[in-house]
């Protein structure tokens, strides 16, 4: 694959799920009852999830493997900007066997990897008909885009990121430990703060008195300010 070509499928595979996100509702609604209960919003993830990840896992497997689907994809996407029909063929096929295999490994998520888009993609490539091919990929990826809006950040709530709530810090300005939370109150406050000497000064109309402004309020505040960040 080229270097040009590939530049080209992620863009057009950035602008094709930015325009199927747009169509998400309508999709959700053409979805069987029980799929949709199944990637409810806020409803619980699958517990087959947990081995998949750490601490179970070694490292993040599904993920590794999500990751790889995507790469399939967006190169049988680029060998067809290139009318490179032979590599974009060969690439479907491992981006087929790569989706079938994560279609078995969260059993309560099957129904979220439908094969016949997938068929459907294949015979269009194997006609060679770059009209059929082009709604093909539109249909595949309108189903990718639609499982990651629904899930995709609840499950990098559960595995990506930390427990932020025992995290502690020291304050720099008191001395004293307190939690992330706390500091990043008052780094907002004193942001703020900021932003309130800031617009006082600028109201300020002579250059005399601003400068006059900026040498005692604005910056104190600024200082508070960045021994905040520094902390962090």
């Amino acid at each position: 694959m080229k270097k040009s070509g590939f530049w080209s499928a992620s863009i057009f595979s950035f602008l094709l799920m930015t325009a199927l996100t747009v169509s998400l509702p309508s999709q959700q609604k053409e979805r069987p009852a029980e799929e949709q209960a199944t990637i409810k919003q806020g409803g619980s993830l699958p517990a087959a999830l947990d081995a998949l990840y750490p601490p179970k896992a070694q490292g993040p497997v599904f993920l590794i493997k999500m990751i790889g689907l995507a790469e399939s994809f967006s190169g049988t996407v680029s060998d067809l900007l290139e009318k490179d029909l032979p590599n974009a063929l060969a690439g479907f096929e491992k981006f087929r066997s790569q989706y079938s295999e994560l279609s078995g490994l969260v059993p309560e998520w099957k129904s979220l990897y439908p094969m016949a888009p997938v068929e459907e993609l294949g015979a269009a490539l194997k006609a060679g008909d770059q009209g059929r091919i082009m709604g093909a990929v539109e249909k595949v990826g309108g189903v990718c885009s639609a499982c990651h809006v629904e899930n995709m950040p609840r499950v990098q709530s559960r595995y990506g990121w930390p427990d932020f709530s025992g995290i502690k810090a020291k304050d720099p300005l008191t001395g004293e430990e307190v939690s992330l939370h706390q500091l990043m109150v008052f780094l907002d406050i004193s942001y703020s703060g900021v932003g309130a000497d800031l617009e006082r000064a600028l109201l300020r109309v002579e250059a005399e008195d601003l400068r006059g402004v900026l040498a005692g309020d604005l910056d104190e505040a600024l200082e508070r300010q960045l021994a905040l960040v520094d902390a962090l």
